[in-house]
Formats: C-alpha cells, sequence, structure tokens
C-alpha cells in the first residue's frame, strides 16, 4: 500500500484523471460498423495526431482481447 507521504508526492505529480464524456449510444452492433465510427471519433485528443484507427486482428467474438500501442 502507498504510504501517506507516497500519496501526497503521487498527487503534487499526476493529475487526478478527469471523467470521460458519457458517449451517446452511436448504433454500431458490429465490429465493421464500429470501426467506422471509430474513425470518425473526434471525443478525446487522440485524433488530432493519430494517422488510422487499428482495429487489429483475430475473431470478432474473442474471448479475450489484449490493447496496447
Amino acid at each position: 500500500t502507498n504510504s501517506p507521504h507516497h500519496a501526497k508526492v503521487q498527487a503534487r505529480r499526476w493529475p487526478k484523471p478527469e471523467l470521460p464524456e458519457t458517449a451517446e449510444d452511436d448504433g454500431a452492433s458490429t465490429i465493421p460498423e464500429l470501426s467506422e465510427v471509430a474513425k470518425a471519433c473526434r471525443r478525446c485528443p487522440l485524433w488530432r495526431n493519430a494517422t488510422q484507427t487499428v482495429f487489429g486482428e483475430g475473431p470478432d467474438r474473442a474471448k479475450v482481447v489484449f490493447v496496447g500501442e
């Protein structure tokens, strides 16, 4: 567990994360539809420098999904 001192230091270095905007229902019900919605997404600043959306490889109904950069 974090000590009280560690918590104070951490609070100075990293601001508390803000809650994201509540996503509206975009109507996407399939992976291809979701891919199209993601291409047009502007809900956070990541889109500014993005060159593409990547939905990866593998089955659409996988039980485990790994997300990374």
